[in-house]
């Protein structure tokens, strides 16, 4: 599990050795077979599960499985039961070491004692597209025995009449033939004769966009999104009440491969974790420094990257750009697909010049300083496993680029700006909204605090949101990893012939230099040294300009000032330009706070939180460090607040 990473896998987190213990992210449903078991039990459950919302999930765990294919893995025990559901109904594949084997789901070839493969796969998926068409298990009631000879006969389950399948919408749907004949396709007796999860994947979306279209299937969403609006943020943050301490989303998992070192060397210690909640204090393992690269993946000048981010390596050419959503000094942000899943690509040339360098190995004129930047953002992401961290998916070399999750809103800073404009289309930001966004931010800083890991360049244009409306932290190109030396990396970069990245040799000098751009601790003032010239005083704490080296506390005060856009869904001193802007705020400028009737929202006025949340950021824009809170203080605030205000409007 510690060298995936997709949307659709579950995100592993951590592990523990004394008790043996894995940390995934948490999935609030349960597993797809809970959920399915849940819609049987009554009416109004059977309701939540329109095939739209059906079809999705299958794309979620058809992308899940197409990449660990991809990787060149089998799961080899493909179920319902394998499936976890978060709680925005996102399906994450789970358990890919199998433990027990169960013939409801497994493939004849399989039964007759043939190696697992990804055909084996696709059969197994048949079933669960069997399970989420009836919402039934299959073969009920039916011997493991008496299964394993139906299938070595060719029998399948059956496939009831469309009057006696379940679901609000099943009577209007016109692809439940075209998904049934999908269904067959994966189920078929030969491998030879299944599709690969790419083919499935192009089918379910084709019957996905097919039943969108339908007036009534719309008509029905958007009275469904205008219905449970405000519910869904209390959902999403007080369904699963984390513990009062540690990043608040992870679960621990127990797990039965015991305490072998061989096992965890190959694990990395960057994902040792302790478990606070269990009786018996855990020991924690030394790891090897060194992460093994998975075979077949460092390739096209792999041998210049870290070992830890070699496992990553992944070919340019496999991208498919489809348009640009943000761009810089050094280079664009794009849009991308990824193995028909979405992605964020960070590349550090025009996109002619990524092709040339992605076909011929060519290089181009990239300074090293820049590219060593880049690469030590991929270095930090890659440690880093969080759901409200923005996924890192992998590195390209030729030419230098970052893969990392798609977050469909956009960041933090486009949601509001597009708030301030009363649009029938836009969801309104309403309170528990608002605090549900602020809470997942709170997380991810303090999971980022509590790995020893600074920000230092938080903003809203650096939270990310997702469909879901989750907020996830991003842009890594500043942080730093506190008790690091920052004259200069360990070993100097220098371009390597014949691609685009930065290796480990190279000259003291040039080096020094790279360290003095990055890391702002060369220079008096790091406001107007190398890289961080690009840091904006409108989220800045004061004493970092004022020449001090940045702590949790300037992340604090930053945060601060996005807690003022959120309450304000305002720019922080908005037409004042940033140089005059920084001189103003070192003689004392302040976010000034307007009263409850000019700020925005169709809920403040009866938000009877108010003056605790402006209380709270206030605090975190004290003017001295050792005033502000810690994020975990933060956290355990604005869960207050969601947790008041649901039982206000339960009332």
């Amino acid at each position: 599990m510690a060298s995936l990473r997709h949307p659709c896998v579950l995100q592993y987190m951590g592990i523990c050795t004394a008790p043996p213990a894995i940390i995934t992210e948490y999935c609030s449903k349960g597993s797809l077979h809970d959920v399915l078991r849940v819609a049987r039990a009554s009416p109004n459950n059977r309701a939540q599960l329109g095939w739209l919302r059906r079809l999705n999930m299958a794309l979620d765990g058809a992308k899940g499985m197409l990449y660990l294919h991809k990787r060149g893995m089998v799961h080899a025990l493909l179920k319902s039961t394998n499936l976890l559901v978060a709680e925005s109904w996102r399906v994450k594949v789970a358990d890919v070491e199998p433990s027990s084997l169960n013939p409801r789901w497994l493939a004849p070839e399989v039964l007759n004692g043939e190696a697992a493969t990804p055909a084996s796969d696709l059969f197994s998926w048949g079933v669960v597209m069997w399970e989420l068409l009836t919402l039934e298990l299959p073969w009920q009631g039916v011997s493991p025995w008496s299964i394993v000879g139906k299938l070595m006969d060719g029998e399948r389950p059956e496939v009831p009449p469309r009057e006696q399948l379940p679901g609000p919408d099943t009577d209007i749907f016109a692809g439940l033939d075209n998904y049934v004949a999908l269904m067959r396709r994966c189920w078929a007796q030969r491998p030879e004769d299944r599709p690969s999860f790419e083919e499935a994947i192009h089918e379910l979306r084709r019957i996905t966009e097919a039943h969108w279209r339908l007036p009534e299937v719309q008509a029905r969403m958007l009275e469904a999104q205008a219905s449970k609006e405000d519910q869904q943020p209390e959902e999403q943050q007080l369904s699963a009440e984390p513990p009062p301490k540690g990043d608040g989303e992870s679960e621990a998992a127990a797990s039965e491969e015991g305490g072998d070192s061989s096992l965890l060397q190959s694990i990395g210690s960057s994902f040792t974790l302790r478990l606070p909640s269990v009786a018996v204090a855990p020991t924690l393992c030394c790891f090897s420094n060194e992460i093994t690269p998975a075979p077949g993946r460092a390739q096209g000048g792999g041998d210049s990257l870290p070992a830890d981010l070699r496992r990553w390596i992944m070919r340019f050419e496999d991208l498919e750009m489809q348009l640009v959503i943000g761009e810089g000094s050094y280079g664009k942000v794009y849009k991308a697909k990824l193995h028909e899943t979405l992605v964020a690509v960070k590349v550090l040339l025009d996109y002619d010049m990524a092709l040339q360098a992605a076909h011929r190995n060519a290089l181009h004129t990239i300074t090293d300083p820049i590219a060593a930047s880049l690469q030590q953002e991929c270095g930090l992401m890659a440690r880093l496993r969080h759901p409200n961290i923005v996924q890192f998916m992998g590195v390209s070399t030729c030419p230098p680029a970052m893969v990392t999750e798609f977050c469909s809103r956009g960041s933090l800073y486009d949601v509001l700006k597009a708030a301030r404009v009363s649009s029938p289309r836009q969801p309104p930001l309403t309170w528990p909204r608002r605090l549900s966004m602020a809470l997942d931010a709170a997380k991810g800083m303090l999971y980022l605090h509590m790995r020893g890991v600074l920000h230092r360049d938080l903003k809203s244009a650096n939270l990310l949101v997702e469909a879901t409306w989750r907020v996830k932290v991003a842009d890594f190109n500043l942080s730093k990893i506190l008790g690091t030396d920052s004259s200069g990396p360990e070993v100097p970069l220098k371009r390597r012939h014949g691609c685009c990245w930065p290796s480990s040799a190279g000259k003291q000098k040039e080096a020094a230099s790279i360290s003095s751009a990055g890391s702002g601790c060369a220079t008096p003032s790091p406001i107007v040294s190398g890289t961080l010239s690009n840091l904006n005083p409108r989220w800045l704490a004061p004493e970092v300009m004022s020449g001090q080296a940045a702590t949790s506390a300037s992340d604090v005060f930053s945060w601060g000032v996005v807690m003022w856009e959120l309450l304000t869904l305002k720019v922080p001193w908005e037409g004042i330009p940033r140089w005059p802007l920084l001189n103003m705020r070192m003689d004392g400028l302040r976010l000034e706070v307007p009263p409850r009737e000019q700020l925005p929202g169709p809920d403040t006025t009866s938000f009877g939180g108010l003056d605790d949340y402006i209380t709270l950021m206030q605090r975190c824009l004290a003017e001295h460090p050792e005033q502000r809170p810690g994020f975990e203080e933060v956290i355990h605030e604005l869960r207050s607040l969601l947790e008041a205000h649901a039982r206000m409007a339960a009332r």
